[in-house]
Order: structure tokens, then sequence, then C-alpha cells
């Protein structure tokens, strides 16, 4: 039978996602739940109280089909987004969402264009299709931020569709309006599409990005998710906003029921809990300081710019690789994301999520013992 399946699917590789807690956990005989995560970029608040209560007042409907691409949703999201109910399509996720775009819109052999390192599945969806990647580098010397000119230049007239993030994972910069504007314009010459994610865009502390739903969409695709800022990573809930003729031909195709009642009824509950939205704002923006503040003063590591919920760290050449410090950390019941399996990135980069204050202190306090150690490579 593998015989039957195409050349192109059968090269694929699973993406590494981490699952550090799970294994860790298991190689050192570690309760999973004595472990503090920094190793996945999602709210440590958690979700909302109000999602809980919800969900726990309308568990008997699991009994019951979901609606598919609800109306009375699709208009919430709307007023969320600042976009219209026609402009949304819901996903199981904004990971199915990249891989519908894919489907819909690449032919074998078809050009995309990525900034990299970035988010793995972008690569993975596009040559599920039979795409051809074509990446831009995100390079070190300038903290990874993205160079429009070199962006614009890799893209041309056989440029099918373009992958941007931001904040981007696992760098954490933000794509400017301006710069945004550029790119769309280069694609709207070249008849490409930009597939412009935004998972993080909640964390972020400049306005302007909320308005990505305001420009005229043309070939502008922005993907949405709550799975971060609301903390629902378990029940798959994601969006994207797009012009009305294309969104119509997305529901149809869809798979049916592909997002579940309870997802739908946690998104419902989550993007109206305004007292959420501020509370994590400010959690997040007294724990990013407190951590950027901490993490410069080690030597051993250097902290790149963030836009996002997670910092970019790079260990020094006498310090420990990536590994081995998430070996380290885990015996003090931590997990941290090695990132060395982000293309452009190596052994000397880890991605840390910016947790409750406390749990910042813990991971400081941590760190401290370790790079003051004996066993220090250094």
């Amino acid at each position: 039978m593998k015989e039957l399946v195409r050349d192109f699917i059968q090269d694929i590789e699973q993406p590494f996602h981490g699952d550090i807690v799970k294994r860790k956990a298991k190689k050192y005989g570690i309760d999973k739940d004595e472990i503090l995560d920094l190793s996945t970029n999602v709210n440590p608040i958690g979700p909302p109280n109000s999602v809980i209560n919800s969900i726990k007042k309308n568990i008997g409907n699991i009994s019951k089909y979901p609606p598919h691409q609800p109306e009375n949703l699709r208009n919430i999201l709307a007023d969320y987004s600042g976009s219209s109910r026609d402009n949304i399509v819901l996903g199981n996720g904004s990971n199915e969402l990249f891989y519908l775009l894919c489907r819909v819109f690449l032919n074998p052999n078809d050009e995309v264009v990525i900034a990299e390192p970035t988010f793995s599945e972008y690569s993975k969806a596009i040559k599920t299709q039979g795409g051809k990647l074509r990446s831009v580098q995100l390079r070190e010397e300038k903290d990874f931020n993205l160079e429009v000119e070199r962006m614009k230049d890799k893209i041309n007239s056989d440029t099918k569709l373009v992958f941007l993030c931001s904040p981007n994972n696992p760098t954490g910069q933000m794509v400017s309006l301006d710069d945004l504007r550029d790119i769309l314009e280069r694609c709207k010459s070249c008849k490409s599409i930009l597939v412009f994610d935004e998972a993080f865009y909640e964390f972020c502390d400049n306005p302007e990005i909320f308005n990505v739903a305001e420009m005229e969409l043309g070939n502008l695709v922005s993907v949405r998710t709550l799975t971060k800022f609301y903390g629902l990573p378990g029940l798959r809930i994601g969006y994207m906003i797009l012009p009305p003729k294309i969104s119509k031909i997305f529901r149809q195709i869809q798979v049916q029921w592909n997002v579940n009642i309870l997802a739908q009824i946690a998104a419902k509950e989550a993007v109206r809990d305004d007292k959420f939205v501020k509370e994590t704002k400010r959690a997040i923006k007294e724990s990013k300081n407190y951590l950027l503040r901490k993490l410069k003063n080690f030597d051993e590591l250097e902290v790149y710019p963030s836009d996002a919920n997670f910092f970019l760290l790079k260990l020094s050449s006498t310090a420990y690789t990536s590994h081995e410090l998430v070996e380290e950390l885990i015996k003090e019941k931590i997990a941290i994301r090695s990132c060395d399996d982000f293309r452009f990135l190596d052994e000397n980069f880890v991605r840390v999520n910016i947790a409750k204050k406390k749990d910042c202190k813990r991971f400081i306090e941590s760190l401290e013992e370790i790079f003051s150690t004996s066993n220090y490579n250094g």
C-alpha cells in the first residue's frame, strides 16, 4: 500500500513541538504536574473562569452535534476583530486553517515564501500539497527582525503564498503595519496571497496590530487563534479573516463539525471577558519586565527583543548547550524549549515563556544556581 502514497507525502516528517514535560517527567520519574512549564507559549493564568463555568454549565451539550460555522460565533468574532461575519472562517485551531489554505490554493510545485526561523507547521502544510519552499532567513545580526526588502526580493510572479508570523515564533518580533503594507503591495503586484499568522497578537503592547482587520483584505488572510492568549490549547479553536467571496468557498469545503461544541462555547465566553484581558495584560507586562531585567544580568545569555509573551535566548559559547540546559532545569522541575529544531537556529538557542512573576523568580533562581555550579563548562 505504501507505494500508492504520493512521493512528496512519504518524505514529510512530523515537526517537533516540544512535549518536553511528559517526556522528561517520565525520564526522571517526576510527576508532570509538578513541572513548571515554560516551554509552551500559553497564557500562564490559564483559561478565563467565565469559560470554565460556561463549559460546566453546558457539558450536557456534548451529546449533540455542534453547528457548522455558526453565525452567532462568527458575529462575536467579527465584533472582536473589527471585521464582518462574512469574513470569518472557523478552524480546529489555527493549524487546521494553515493546511486548509494550502489545500485550497496550492498545486504541486507552486512556490511559497516564508521567513525563518518560524512556526514549523507552515512548511509541513506546504509540503503536503507538493509546494516548493523559498525561505528568507531572519538574521541574528539584525535581532531576527524582518528585512522587508529581502522579503520582497524573494516574492515574484511564481509565488503563490507568503507566510508571515507576527509576533514571530520563536523570535518574538512583530511586523509593523508599514512593513506589512509594503509586503502586501508586493504580493498584490505578483498576484500572491499573504497569510498573516497573528497567534500572539493579543500579547502585544503596540495597539497598531489591532488595525490589521481594518485593512483592505484583497490578498491578505489574517489567521488567529484562541489557544495562546485565552489558554485553550486543548479545545482547538481558531479563525481566519479573508474576503467574503473566498471565505464562503472555505466554509463550503471544510470538514463538517470541525469545531467541537465545547470549543464554540469557550470562544463565545473568552473574547467577551474584558476583565480577563486586562488582568492578563497587566500580569504579563509585570512578569516580562522583571524577567527581562533579570535575564540581562547573566553573562551566559543574550536576550533578543520580543513583542510577544516569550523570549528567545542565546547561550554563550562557554555555557551549556540548549539540551544540556533543558536537562539541568528539568532536574529543578522547570521545562524550557530547545530551539535547535527551528531552521537557522542551533543548540545555542532556547525559548522561555513568560510566566507568573513568582514562577519567573523560581526560574531565575534556578538559572543562578545552575550557572554557578562547578559542573558549568565555563
